[in-house]
């Protein structure tokens, strides 16, 4: 169990500076960026290609969200 707990301690001291620097991030966007030209940059109306096509721009992963799972890798 103390294994456990030191690599839970660990995981999270390793991950809260990012997970900071992405609330930092979104913060900044919901100030100063108007919700509907970023709905509209990333894929507002447009389908799955479109959509897809500007994460790739970005250099945002469209499997992100999933790495947990295995169907991204």
């Amino acid at each position: 169990m103390l294994t456990f707990i030191d690599n839970f301690w660990q995981l999270f001291v390793l991950s809260a500076p990012w997970l900071l620097v992405g609330l930092l991030v979104a913060a900044i966007m919901k100030a100063w960026i108007p919700m509907d030209w970023l709905q509209k940059q990333l894929g507002g109306e447009r389908r799955f290609a479109g959509s897809t096509i500007t994460a790739v721009q970005l250099r945002r992963d469209p499997c992100c969200d999933a790495a947990a799972t295995r169907r991204c890798q």
